[in-house]
């Protein structure tokens, strides 16, 4: 099996309110059992500061790395009539699919949840 995403609009950076979409295309060279197809999108922010100086050892500063997840989605292509909280419930489910190729667009609206 052969899976790729193809992004329709490709951008270096995306940022609030930017609509992510594209295709996830599955190549089953022969029939097979699926669970499920489910797109994810992770947004992370990195910090890196350099720690304050210790008295002991001036020389020896090193930087801090703080990182934040702060955007997570997913979105389940397939089965579409299936809800996620089924999947989690029944993880053993499978499909029967044939060989072929499938394609399954999706879409996300990156959106900041924080309340300011």
């Amino acid at each position: 099996m052969n899976v790729s995403i193809a992004l329709q609009h490709p951008h270096e950076h995306y940022t609030n309110l930017d609509i992510i979409q594209g295709v996830v295309t599955l190549r089953v060279p022969n029939p097979t059992n699926i669970s499920s197809v489910v797109v994810k999108l992770e947004g992370e922010s990195k910090t890196r500061l350099l720690a304050p100086v210790h008295p002991s050892r001036p020389d020896k500063q090193r930087p801090a790395i703080e990182v934040h997840k702060i955007l997570y989605k997913t979105n389940t292509l397939f089965p579409s009539n299936v809800r996620p909280e089924d999947l989690i419930a029944n993880p053993k489910a499978s499909f029967a699919i044939n060989a072929g190729t499938y394609e399954y667009p999706f879409q996300f609206k990156v959106r900041d949840r924080r309340k300011i």
